[in-house]
């Protein structure tokens, strides 16, 4: 009987079979096994589910403990599980199920995302959280506040535990508290933190991304915060209408002036005008991606000819392109127009290799080819230069 090469079985078995047939390989042999628990472990997720949850009458804390438990009596008689545990996904942080998760030896999780934190003045909850994120091996985390629990003080204890390993951060919903009943607002400054130790436990990121997270980057931008942001060369920028303008504008412009020098991908998707007036003095910057609503035409004439800027990326819903919305077609190709001059007497073209159209498409929806292909001649015909010159491209995104 022919027999696969073990390299091809691995990478059947752990990139495109399904979960009912994992299970069954890992009893056809060691080797199968093995894999399989590599991909079976490979996540833990304490979270609501659809499948278990629906009919349920325990609350979901309750729930999410018992998972939890159930997973410790199986690395406690199985240790070596543990070993092929790499991501950890929390999408309600309960105290309980911190101070729970925290307990246990995650020494191979490289990826960490936990929701909906709670707010740091419980000593127990923050110290949980201090103990999750100096995993010696994490070089991925998200962290998502719950509503009015961001604490810039609770941050900054955080971030002075986060393992030398960590290369991508992402933080979702750092914002301002609200106004409280008497009408009182949060401190108006930052308190002093902790000076930033040169040497091998400050971890240096790569990639920062920030998600409806305006107080996060003010925070970021404090000259003295513990975290290395020199290198940090991929940011992605998203706010909503939950944040200040004046103070997204500030934290965003803060950050950037002061690890600007090293980002070469900047992607922004900002709901307010202050993004029309940044200042790009970004001098390694290689990769743009903006909203076709943000400006774009503004920001272009920001950026200085000798910039090196080699991809831009503009994102823009399907419905404006589609025949049945001749209104915005009608806009938009006029706005195009003026994006193409902008680009042209603006960016050099001995380095702007790419100008991408970035469509998206919403799931329940399912355009036909013909469809797709006449949002692809509109935008075509709304750059006629860059489009003979072979440096425009249209491509489909669902969301």
């Amino acid at each position: 009987m022919p027999e696969l090469p073990p390299e091809l079985e691995r990478i059947i078995l752990l990139k495109y079979a399904d979960v009912d047939t994992i299970r069954a390989c890992a009893l056809v042999c060691g080797r199968f096994c093995f894999w399989a628990q590599q991909r079976l472990f490979h996540t833990v997720y304490l979270g609501f589910s659809w499948v278990r949850d629906t009919k349920q009458q325990l609350p979901l804390e309750t729930r999410l403990l018992q998972r939890l438990q159930h997973l410790y009596l199986v690395l406690k008689s199985s240790p070596h599980l543990s070993s092929h545990i790499r991501r950890i996904d929390v999408t309600r942080s309960f105290p309980s199920l911190l101070a729970s998760l925290a307990s246990g030896e995650w020494n191979s999780v490289q990826s960490l995302r936990l929701e909906e934190l709670p707010r740091g003045s419980d000593s127990n909850a923050l110290e949980s959280i201090q103990r999750l994120v100096a995993a010696p091996q994490l070089c991925t985390l998200k962290l998502s506040f719950a509503c009015d629990a961001w604490d810039p003080i609770s941050f900054s204890h955080i971030a002075a535990s986060f393992s030398p390993a960590l290369k991508v951060l992402r933080l979702a919903f750092c914002l301002p508290p609200l106004p409280d009943s008497a009408g009182t607002k949060g401190p108006d400054s930052y308190p002093p933190l902790v000076p930033l130790v040169s040497g091998p436990t400050v971890p240096k990121l790569a990639s920062l991304s920030l998600d409806c997270a305006s107080a996060a980057a003010l925070v970021l931008s404090e000259p003295n915060f513990p975290l290395d942001l020199s290198q940090v060369h991929e940011i992605v920028y998203q706010t909503s209408t939950l944040d200040d303008p004046a103070a997204e504008h500030l934290g965003f412009q803060l950050l950037l002036s002061r690890i600007g020098h090293a980002v070469y991908s900047l992607e922004m998707d900002s709901k307010y005008s202050s993004a029309k007036i940044l200042s790009f003095n970004l001098p390694s910057l290689t990769r743009l991606r903006l909203p076709l609503s943000l400006g774009v035409a503004s920001i272009l004439t920001q950026i200085p000819r000798q910039k090196r800027l080699t991809h831009l990326v503009l994102t823009t819903p399907f419905e404006h392109w589609s025949s049945h919305f001749s209104r915005h077609q009608r806009s938009l190709r006029e706005y195009g127009k003026k994006i193409e001059w902008t680009v042209i007497l603006t960016l050099p073209f001995r380095n702007l290799c790419s100008l991408v159209f970035e469509v998206s498409i919403h799931s329940r929806e399912h355009p036909c080819r013909p469809a797709q292909m006449g949002v692809v001649d509109a935008i075509e015909q709304t750059m006629p230069r860059l489009a003979r010159r072979g440096i425009l491209s249209v491509v489909f995104t669902s969301c």
